[in-house]
Protein backbone atom coordinates (compact mmCIF):
# COMPACT_ATOMS: atom_id res chain seq x y z
CA UNK A 1 0.00 0.00 0.00
CA UNK A 2 1.07 3.54 -0.62
CA UNK A 3 0.60 6.27 1.84
CA UNK A 4 -0.68 9.64 0.84
CA UNK A 5 2.74 11.03 0.28
CA UNK A 6 3.73 8.06 -1.80
CA UNK A 7 0.58 8.36 -3.83
CA UNK A 8 1.13 12.05 -4.45
CA UNK A 9 4.71 11.35 -5.45
CA UNK A 10 3.63 8.56 -7.81
CA UNK A 11 0.90 10.62 -9.40
CA UNK A 12 3.19 13.59 -9.90
CA UNK A 13 5.86 11.34 -11.36
CA UNK A 14 3.35 9.70 -13.70
CA UNK A 15 1.99 13.07 -14.76
CA UNK A 16 5.48 14.38 -15.27
CA UNK A 17 6.56 11.34 -17.31
CA UNK A 18 3.45 11.55 -19.47
CA UNK A 19 4.39 15.05 -20.46
CA UNK A 20 8.06 14.42 -21.22
CA UNK A 21 9.58 13.17 -24.41
CA UNK A 22 12.70 11.06 -24.60
CA UNK A 23 14.88 14.17 -24.60
CA UNK A 24 13.18 15.57 -21.56
CA UNK A 25 11.07 18.25 -23.25
CA UNK A 26 7.45 18.70 -22.43
CA UNK A 27 5.38 16.64 -24.84
CA UNK A 28 2.42 18.92 -24.33
CA UNK A 29 4.46 21.94 -25.41
CA UNK A 30 5.95 20.04 -28.32
CA UNK A 31 2.59 18.84 -29.51
CA UNK A 32 1.26 22.36 -29.26
CA UNK A 33 4.05 23.67 -31.54
CA UNK A 34 3.45 20.91 -34.04
CA UNK A 35 -0.24 21.71 -34.11
CA UNK A 36 0.58 25.37 -34.89
CA UNK A 37 3.02 24.38 -37.63
CA UNK A 38 0.48 21.95 -39.05
CA UNK A 39 -2.10 24.71 -39.14
CA UNK A 40 0.24 27.28 -40.77
CA UNK A 41 2.05 25.04 -43.31
CA UNK A 42 -0.78 24.86 -45.93
CA UNK A 43 -1.18 28.64 -45.85
CA UNK A 44 2.55 29.22 -46.23
CA UNK A 45 2.78 26.69 -49.05
CA UNK A 46 -0.12 28.35 -50.86
CA UNK A 47 1.45 31.80 -50.50
CA UNK A 48 4.79 30.46 -51.75
CA UNK A 49 3.15 28.80 -54.76
CA UNK A 50 1.21 31.96 -55.65
CA UNK A 51 4.28 34.20 -55.37
CA UNK A 52 6.35 31.76 -57.45
CA UNK A 53 3.71 31.60 -60.17
CA UNK A 54 3.39 35.40 -60.25
CA UNK A 55 7.16 35.81 -60.48
CA UNK A 56 7.32 33.27 -63.32
CA UNK A 57 4.54 35.07 -65.20
CA UNK A 58 6.24 38.45 -64.77
CA UNK A 59 9.57 37.04 -65.94
CA UNK A 60 7.96 35.36 -68.96
CA UNK A 61 6.15 38.58 -69.82
CA UNK A 62 9.43 40.51 -69.65
CA UNK A 63 11.18 38.00 -71.91
CA UNK A 64 8.35 38.08 -74.44
CA UNK A 65 8.35 41.87 -74.42
CA UNK A 66 12.11 42.25 -74.84
CA UNK A 67 12.86 39.37 -77.20
CA UNK A 68 9.73 38.41 -79.11
CA UNK A 69 7.62 41.55 -79.08
CA UNK A 70 8.92 44.39 -81.20
CA UNK A 71 7.35 47.76 -80.40
CA UNK A 72 5.65 49.32 -83.41
CA UNK A 73 6.97 52.84 -82.85
CA UNK A 74 10.67 52.69 -82.13
CA UNK A 75 14.11 53.27 -83.60
CA UNK A 76 14.60 49.56 -84.32
CA UNK A 77 11.22 49.00 -86.01
CA UNK A 78 10.31 52.38 -87.44
CA UNK A 79 8.34 55.40 -86.26
CA UNK A 80 4.98 56.47 -87.61
CA UNK A 81 6.78 59.30 -89.42
CA UNK A 82 9.12 56.87 -91.24
CA UNK A 83 8.47 55.81 -94.82
CA UNK A 84 6.02 52.95 -94.31
CA UNK A 85 7.04 50.56 -97.11
CA UNK A 86 10.70 50.87 -96.14
CA UNK A 87 10.17 49.79 -92.52
CA UNK A 88 10.76 46.18 -93.52
CA UNK A 89 14.35 47.19 -94.36
CA UNK A 90 15.10 48.55 -90.89
CA UNK A 91 17.76 46.55 -89.10
CA UNK A 92 20.23 47.57 -86.41
CA UNK A 93 23.95 46.94 -86.41
CA UNK A 94 27.01 48.24 -84.63
CA UNK A 95 29.32 50.30 -86.80
CA UNK A 96 32.79 51.55 -86.02
CA UNK A 97 33.24 55.07 -87.32
CA UNK A 98 36.34 56.19 -89.22
CA UNK A 99 37.53 59.60 -90.35
CA UNK A 100 39.20 60.48 -87.09
CA UNK A 101 41.99 63.07 -86.93
CA UNK A 102 45.18 61.86 -85.31
CA UNK A 103 48.81 62.92 -85.01
CA UNK A 104 51.09 60.68 -87.05
CA UNK A 105 54.66 59.62 -86.31
CA UNK A 106 56.06 62.79 -87.86
CA UNK A 107 53.97 64.93 -85.53
CA UNK A 108 51.55 66.04 -88.27
CA UNK A 109 47.75 65.86 -88.32
CA UNK A 110 46.42 63.01 -90.43
CA UNK A 111 43.08 61.43 -91.32
CA UNK A 112 42.27 57.78 -90.69
CA UNK A 113 39.94 56.40 -93.38
CA UNK A 114 38.31 52.99 -93.68
CA UNK A 115 40.25 50.98 -96.29
CA UNK A 116 37.27 48.66 -96.85
CA UNK A 117 34.80 51.29 -98.09
CA UNK A 118 34.79 53.64 -101.08
CA UNK A 119 36.43 57.04 -100.71
CA UNK A 120 33.99 59.86 -99.96
CA UNK A 121 36.36 62.69 -99.09
CA UNK A 122 39.41 64.28 -100.60
CA UNK A 123 40.13 65.82 -103.97
CA UNK A 124 37.31 65.06 -106.46
CA UNK A 125 37.63 62.10 -108.79
CA UNK A 126 35.16 60.21 -110.97
CA UNK A 127 35.30 57.29 -108.57
CA UNK A 128 34.53 59.54 -105.62
CA UNK A 129 31.57 61.10 -107.44
CA UNK A 130 30.24 57.66 -108.35
CA UNK A 131 30.44 56.57 -104.71
CA UNK A 132 28.39 59.59 -103.65
CA UNK A 133 25.81 58.90 -106.36
CA UNK A 134 25.20 55.49 -104.79
CA UNK A 135 24.70 56.99 -101.34
CA UNK A 136 22.35 59.73 -102.48
CA UNK A 137 20.34 57.38 -104.68
CA UNK A 138 17.19 58.52 -106.45
CA UNK A 139 13.52 59.13 -105.75
CA UNK A 140 11.21 56.28 -104.70
CA UNK A 141 7.90 55.94 -106.53
CA UNK A 142 4.83 55.38 -104.31
CA UNK A 143 1.35 54.26 -105.38
CA UNK A 144 -1.86 55.94 -104.24
CA UNK A 145 -2.25 53.83 -101.08
CA UNK A 146 1.37 54.32 -99.98
CA UNK A 147 1.31 58.04 -100.68
CA UNK A 148 -1.88 58.47 -98.63
CA UNK A 149 0.00 57.38 -95.51
CA UNK A 150 2.72 60.04 -95.57
CA UNK A 151 2.25 63.13 -93.42
CA UNK A 152 2.41 65.63 -96.30
CA UNK A 153 0.80 65.33 -99.68
CA UNK A 154 3.07 64.52 -102.61
CA UNK A 155 2.49 65.60 -106.17
CA UNK A 156 1.58 62.93 -108.67
CA UNK A 157 3.78 62.62 -111.72
CA UNK A 158 3.48 59.98 -114.46
CA UNK A 159 1.12 57.93 -112.31
CA UNK A 160 3.29 57.85 -109.16
CA UNK A 161 4.23 59.92 -106.13
CA UNK A 162 7.97 60.47 -105.68
CA UNK A 163 9.71 60.74 -102.30
CA UNK A 164 13.20 60.32 -100.89
CA UNK A 165 14.08 59.17 -97.35
CA UNK A 166 15.45 62.00 -95.21
CA UNK A 167 18.73 60.13 -94.75
CA UNK A 168 19.42 60.40 -98.48
CA UNK A 169 18.31 63.99 -98.72
CA UNK A 170 20.77 64.73 -95.91
CA UNK A 171 23.48 62.89 -97.84
CA UNK A 172 22.61 65.02 -100.85
CA UNK A 173 23.25 68.08 -98.69
CA UNK A 174 26.61 66.74 -97.51
CA UNK A 175 27.53 66.07 -101.12
CA UNK A 176 26.43 69.56 -102.17
CA UNK A 177 28.56 71.17 -99.46
CA UNK A 178 31.46 68.97 -100.51
CA UNK A 179 31.10 70.22 -104.08
CA UNK A 180 30.83 73.81 -102.86
CA UNK A 181 34.30 73.46 -101.30
CA UNK A 182 35.71 72.33 -104.66
CA UNK A 183 33.83 74.91 -106.74
CA UNK A 184 36.57 74.98 -109.39
CA UNK A 185 35.93 71.29 -110.06
CA UNK A 186 32.14 71.72 -109.79
CA UNK A 187 31.38 75.12 -111.39
CA UNK A 188 27.69 74.20 -111.70
CA UNK A 189 27.11 74.84 -107.97
CA UNK A 190 27.50 78.56 -108.65
CA UNK A 191 25.30 78.64 -111.71
CA UNK A 192 22.30 80.93 -111.37
CA UNK A 193 19.31 79.22 -112.97
CA UNK A 194 15.57 79.73 -112.68
CA UNK A 195 14.78 76.11 -111.79
CA UNK A 196 17.23 75.70 -108.88
CA UNK A 197 17.89 77.71 -105.71
CA UNK A 198 20.84 80.05 -105.87
CA UNK A 199 24.13 79.07 -104.30
CA UNK A 200 23.77 80.67 -100.87
CA UNK A 201 20.15 79.65 -100.48
CA UNK A 202 21.13 76.07 -101.20
CA UNK A 203 24.10 76.20 -98.83
CA UNK A 204 22.02 77.62 -95.98
CA UNK A 205 19.26 75.10 -96.63
CA UNK A 206 21.72 72.24 -96.36
CA UNK A 207 23.34 73.59 -93.21
CA UNK A 208 19.94 73.94 -91.54
CA UNK A 209 18.80 70.50 -92.72
CA UNK A 210 21.91 68.80 -91.40
CA UNK A 211 21.74 70.68 -88.10
CA UNK A 212 18.14 69.62 -87.54
CA UNK A 213 18.80 66.05 -88.61
CA UNK A 214 21.78 65.65 -86.29
CA UNK A 215 19.84 67.11 -83.38
CA UNK A 216 16.86 64.89 -84.18
CA UNK A 217 18.93 61.70 -84.28
CA UNK A 218 20.79 62.77 -81.13
CA UNK A 219 23.47 60.10 -81.12
CA UNK A 220 24.57 59.83 -77.47
CA UNK A 221 27.76 57.81 -78.02
CA UNK A 222 30.38 59.50 -75.81
CA UNK A 223 33.37 61.03 -77.62
CA UNK A 224 36.46 60.97 -75.37
CA UNK A 225 39.35 63.43 -75.64
CA UNK A 226 42.78 61.86 -76.01
CA UNK A 227 46.07 63.60 -75.26
CA UNK A 228 48.30 64.01 -78.34
CA UNK A 229 51.84 64.19 -77.05
CA UNK A 230 53.39 65.55 -80.26
CA UNK A 231 50.96 68.48 -80.37
CA UNK A 232 50.60 68.93 -76.62
CA UNK A 233 46.85 69.11 -76.97
CA UNK A 234 43.69 67.02 -76.71
CA UNK A 235 42.03 65.53 -79.77
CA UNK A 236 38.49 64.17 -80.00
CA UNK A 237 38.53 60.40 -80.56
CA UNK A 238 35.61 59.99 -82.96
CA UNK A 239 36.48 56.47 -84.11
CA UNK A 240 33.92 54.79 -81.91
CA UNK A 241 31.37 52.00 -82.20
CA UNK A 242 27.84 53.31 -82.73
CA UNK A 243 24.48 51.53 -82.88
CA UNK A 244 23.03 52.39 -86.29
CA UNK A 245 20.30 51.52 -88.67
CA UNK A 246 21.72 49.40 -91.47
CA UNK A 247 22.04 51.82 -94.40
CA UNK A 248 23.14 49.04 -96.79
CA UNK A 249 19.87 47.23 -96.07
CA UNK A 250 17.95 50.33 -97.16
CA UNK A 251 19.93 50.54 -100.39
CA UNK A 252 19.23 46.87 -101.09
CA UNK A 253 15.52 47.38 -100.44
CA UNK A 254 15.45 50.33 -102.85
CA UNK A 255 17.25 48.30 -105.50
CA UNK A 256 14.85 45.36 -105.20
CA UNK A 257 11.81 47.63 -105.22
CA UNK A 258 12.99 49.37 -108.38
CA UNK A 259 13.65 46.04 -110.08
CA UNK A 260 10.11 44.80 -109.32
CA UNK A 261 8.35 48.03 -110.19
Amino acid sequence: MFNDSDTKTHNFSKLHNDHLTDDGESSEGLLSKRDVVAERTPQRNLAWIISTVLFALLFASSVVHQIIYRPSNSYETGFETDLGPAKEAIFLKQVRFYGGIFVNETGQFDLHLNPDTPRYSGHPTRGLDAAWDVLVGSYIALDDEEAARISRNASKENGAYYVVPTVQHSLHCVNYLRKALYFEYYPSVHEDRENIPNYWTHVDHCIETLRETIQCNMDMTPVPHIWAQHKQMYLANTELVHTCRDFDALLQWEKEREEHS
